[in-house]
């Protein structure tokens, strides 16, 4: 009973620092080893966390504000008909850009489409950080309102 008991600890001890691991960033304000999107409605938090990976690693799109966005928003994740980052699309003289990337069709019964909405900052090693974001939705018709809001769906 003992063994099996102490078994048990460990493993839930286990699955605490696998959990723990896993998690985006610390209290010390560490970098996500890995970017896997923003929860939404996207935190501030959400968007110092990419700021945080951004930086720690070094990519081509982070040369690029649309690259950014679409990094940022996990484009290439999300599971549409259609997707389109309006804005920025290369190199660019600005200090700051604002990025729209929207995928619709989505294969969802509430939501049919989703946006995000970024307002970027160039760094001074040229790559991007973003200073805003702000997500909403559409909704598949019957299920709720049909402009982009961040109202949830039915």
């Amino acid at each position: 009973m003992n063994l099996a008991r102490t078994t048990l600890v460990q493993i839930a001890s286990a699955a605490t620092v696998v959990a723990a691991a896993g998690c985006g960033s610390d209290d010390r304000g560490s970098a996500p080893a890995v970017w896997n999107g923003p929860a939404r409605p996207v935190s501030s938090e959400a968007i110092d966390d990419f700021n945080a990976y951004a930086e720690s690693v070094d990519e081509p799109w982070e040369r690029s504000a649309a690259s950014t966005a679409s990094t940022f928003a996990q484009l290439d994740r999300i599971d549409a008909a259609r997707k389109a980052v309006a804005g920025a699309s290369g190199p660019s003289t600005s200090a700051r850009e604002e990025v729209t990337v929207t995928a619709s069709g989505l294969r969802d019964d509430s939501i049919r489409a989703e946006r995000f909405v970024l307002e970027l900052e160039r760094r001074d090693d040229r790559t991007w950080r973003i200073r805003s974001a702000t997500w909403s939705q559409r909704c598949q018709p019957g299920r709720g309102h049909q402009s982009f809001s961040a109202e949830l769906c039915r």
